[in-house]
């Protein structure tokens, strides 16, 4: 469901699941009435929509969620954007590693 997946991805996000609790009754306790910690709050870094997208996953009240559709449309939609924002720092970046590359044989043939 809706709800596990969002588990997983904050943990793949944060390196730490949701809730960490001592025993499972505490566990249990926790998933059913505490707020995970945000994702965008621990990894500043990573993109703010992925972070409300997990974040949304792990609401409560599960008309509060992304339907299964819903969340794979989203997070297709990041991806493609994330992809396209990666080419797009390659694009930038291969010129400059070519250049370096050229001025680095220049200096080791002088």
């Amino acid at each position: 469901d809706v709800y596990s997946l969002g588990a997983v991805l904050y943990e793949m996000a944060t390196a730490r699941r949701p809730f960490d609790r001592e025993s499972s009754a505490e566990l249990i306790s926790a998933i059913l009435r505490d707020t995970a910690p945000s994702v965008c709050e621990l990894r500043a870094d990573l993109p703010a929509g992925l972070g409300r997208t997990i974040d949304r996953c792990l609401k409560k009240d599960p008309a509060d969620r992304f339907t299964s559709r819903e969340v794979h449309h989203e997070l297709v939609q990041r991806s493609r954007t994330r992809q396209a924002e990666l080419a797009d720092e390659a694009s930038r970046v291969r010129p400059l590693m070519a250049a370096a590359a050229f001025w680095s044989i220049l200096t080791m043939l002088s």
